[in-house]
């Protein structure tokens, strides 16, 4: 979060990192469940892609695509488990 610049004590900062720690343990036991033959990282890479995109911060979202390269087999995963989760 600190290399995106959202490591700040803010509202916004907080509840993002909350919803992608949540993404990211629905991801994990989708994984571990479903036996996928991908690496849990780059999955993790497509997650945060996808947040900070859904939140509207596409400059922040092109930064971690190119600095964090991820292909869309690990998107298609994250937009499942993003459809199937209801907090």
């Amino acid at each position: 979060m600190k290399r995106i610049g959202l490591d700040g004590d803010t509202e916004f900062n907080h509840i993002f990192a909350d919803r992608y720690g949540r993404l990211l343990s629905k991801i994990g036991a989708f994984l571990q469940v479903s036996g996928l033959n991908v690496q849990g990282c780059m999955v993790a890479r497509a997650a945060l892609w996808h947040l900070l995109d859904a939140a509207g911060l596409h400059g922040k979202a092109s930064v971690i695509r190119e600095k964090f390269p991820f292909n869309t087999k690990h998107l298609k995963i994250v937009r499942i488990i993003n459809i199937l989760k209801k907090d």
